[in-house]
């Protein structure tokens, strides 16, 4: 299985199956796709968060970034947005020890964090997966760990609109917490 390499050439950094040659952005006469522009996000570390209606691509995409550059659960961490998703299940993908109360140094060292249709999950959750943009969860017993490697972490999310409970994405986006 791959390992995530930070020295990858523009060619190395293609998605794997994601295709949409579409443009999105046009800078200076210039058009960008998708395709050149997540992998200049996430080799800089930013935080993404794709929406759209069902059937987008929006997880293929997250799926070819996660497989395809981090080598999928060697490096990251991937949740299913579901309506009952809690925080217990993010500390348990986290693998903490709950007889220990230590979080297991393995996993909080993973390079990306993903949930495919967050907005699925209640809105407590939701929430609780924005805040790990900023690299850092608390446990129950509220002591913080760090998220990622050498101040590198990547959190990768996927919603719905029109599906599912987006309210408070699309409020978060709006108040400028994400983009």
């Amino acid at each position: 299985m791959p390992k995530f390499n930070p020295s990858l050439d523009y060619d190395e950094l293609r998605l794997p199956v994601y295709l949409n040659t579409r443009p999105i952005l046009n800078i200076g006469g210039i058009e960008l796709t998708v395709q050149d522009i997540i992998p200049t996000a996430v080799v800089g570390g930013l935080n993404l968060l794709t929406i759209s209606e069902t059937g987008g691509g929006k997880s293929q995409l997250t799926s070819d970034v996660f497989n395809g550059f981090f080598g999928g659960d060697v490096n990251g961490i991937w949740l299913e947005g579901r309506p009952d998703l809690s925080l217990q299940d993010i500390i348990v993908k986290l693998n903490k020890d709950l007889g220990k109360r230590e979080m297991n140094k393995h996993a909080v060292e993973k390079l990306i964090f993903v949930a495919d249709e967050v907005n699925r999950a209640p809105p407590p959750i939701q929430n609780q997966f924005l805040g790990l943009g900023a690299g850092i969860i608390e446990d129950p017993e509220g002591t913080q760990y760090w998220l990622g490697k050498r101040g590198y972490f990547v959190l990768m999310g996927s919603a719905n609109m029109g599906n599912g409970n987006g309210d408070l994405i699309l409020k978060t986006m709006q108040a400028g917490i994400i983009s």
